[in-house]
C-alpha cells in the first residue's frame, strides 16, 4: 500500500488517468449530467479490468466503495436525490465485534397488509456466530420490531427461491447463530425471509429518511468480521429500493 501511495503512475482505468493516491479513500467525481431531467440513472460496476487497465477475465477483485449523489455541490440528504441498489446489492462488513444498523428497504404506507420478502446470500463470515434482525422504520407505528416473521434455514442453495422450508424467526424478527461454520452453516447459502407488514402500518413518506426498514447485525465483542453479503428485496411482485 505504501508503494502504491508514493508512486506517480497514472492509471488508465480512471478517466482522466489519475495516480492511486489521488483517489484512495477520497471522494472522486466519476460523472456529471448537464441539465438533468427527473428520472432514474443507472451506474453499472464491473470487474472486467484491473485498475492498471489489464484484463481480469475471471472477475477478480472486490468492488468495495461508497457512492453519493449531489446537485452541484449539495450532497445533503435533503437534496431530493437518492442512491439505491437495483435488483441485488452487496455489502461488506469488517468491523470487529460489530453492532450495526443500516438502511435496507423503503416500505411506504401503501404496502400495508402486504409481505416484504428478503433474500440474503453468504452471511455470517466471522470468527463467532452473530445475530441478524430486520427492524421496522423508526418513524413507523410498529415500535421496535416486526412480528410473525419467517425464514428458511440453510442449507438450501440447490433450488429456489424460496430456499428450503419456512420456520419462525426468534422474537423481534431476529435469528441467532448466524455463522459460516457449525450447524446451521450459512456459508455460500441463500436464505429467504418473509416479513408481514401489518394492515395498520404507517410512516412519514414525505421525509426522505422516513419509511426505511433497517438491517441489524450484532457480533460478540472481539469477533473478527469479514462478511461480504448479497441481498435482494421485493414486496410480492412489487420492486422496493435498497440502500446501504
Amino acid at each position: 500500500m505504501k508503494t502504491l501511495l508514493q508512486q506517480s503512475t497514472n492509471y488508465p482505468g480512471t478517466n482522466p488517468p489519475r495516480t492511486f493516491a489521488s483517489f484512495f479513500r477520497q471522494w472522486v467525481s466519476i460523472c456529471s449530467v448537464n441539465s438533468p431531467v427527473q428520472g432514474t440513472y443507472f451506474l453499472q460496476v464491473q470487474t472486467g479490468k484491473k485498475i492498471d487497465g489489464t484484463a481480469a477475465p475471471n472477475g477478480g477483485g472486490s468492488n468495495r466503495f461508497s457512492i453519493r449523489v449531489g446537485a452541484g455541490s449539495n450532497y445533503a440528504a435533503s437534496n431530493g436525490l437518492h442512491v439505491y441498489g437495483n435488483q441485488k446489492m452487496g455489502a461488506y462488513a469488517n468491523a470487529t465485534g460489530a453492532n450495526t444498523q443500516f438502511f435496507l428497504t423503503r416500505v411506504l404506507p401503501g404496502e400495508a397488509g402486504k409481505t416484504l420478502v428478503l433474500n440474503f446470500y453468504d452471511t455470517g463470515d466471522a470468527s463467532q456466530p452473530g445475530t441478524l434482525a430486520v427492524l421496522p422504520p423508526t418513524d413507523s407505528n410498529l415500535g421496535g420490531s416486526f412480528a410473525n416473521c419467517v425464514f428458511t434455514q440453510p442449507p438450501g442453495n440447490a433450488t429456489g427461491p424460496p430456499w428450503g422450508t419456512f420456520s419462525n424467526t426468534g422474537s423481534g424478527c431476529a435469528i441467532s447463530g448466524v455463522s459460516n461454520s457449525g450447524t446451521p452453516n450459512y456459508n455460500g447459502q441463500w436464505v429467504t425471509w418473509e416479513i408481514p407488514i401489518p394492515g395498520t402500518y404507517t410512516c412519514n413518506s414525505a421525509d426522505p429518511l422516513g419509511c426505511w426498514t433497517k438491517l441489524q447485525f450484532v457480533y460478540p465483542p472481539g469477533t473478527n468480521v469479514s462478511d461480504t453479503t448479497t441481498w435482494s428485496a421485493y414486496i410480492l411482485g412489487e420492486p422496493v429500493r435498497l440502500i446501504q
